[in-house]
C-alpha cells in the first residue's frame, strides 16, 4: 500500500528513473558527438565502419570517425 500512496520510495520506481536518466543522458552525448562532427565538417564514417561496440574488444584499426569520438566519449566517462 505504501508503494501506491508514495511510489518515490519504491525501489521499481528508483530502478526505473535511473535508467531513463541514463538513456536521456546517452542521447544527450550522441547528439552532441553528431552536431560536433557536422560542425567541424567531419563526415561520419571513415575508412572501416563496422565492427563491434565493445570497448574490450579495442583493437588499433580505426573504425570511422563518429564510432571512434563515442568511444572516446565512454572511455572518458570512466
Amino acid at each position: 500500500m505504501e508503494a501506491f500512496t508514495n511510489p518515490d520510495r519504491d525501489i521499481r520506481y528508483k530502478l526505473e528513473s535511473s535508467r531513463m536518466k541514463q538513456i536521456t543522458d546517452n542521447r544527450e552525448r550522441i547528439i552532441k558527438s553528431i552536431i560536433f562532427l557536422g560542425r567541424q565538417n567531419i563526415p561520419f564514417r571513415g575508412r572501416r565502419d563496422d565492427g563491434s561496440l565493445d570497448l574490450a574488444d579495442c583493437d588499433d584499426q580505426n573504425e570511422g570517425n563518429f564510432r571512434e569520438l563515442l568511444k572516446l566519449r565512454v572511455l572518458t566517462l570512466s
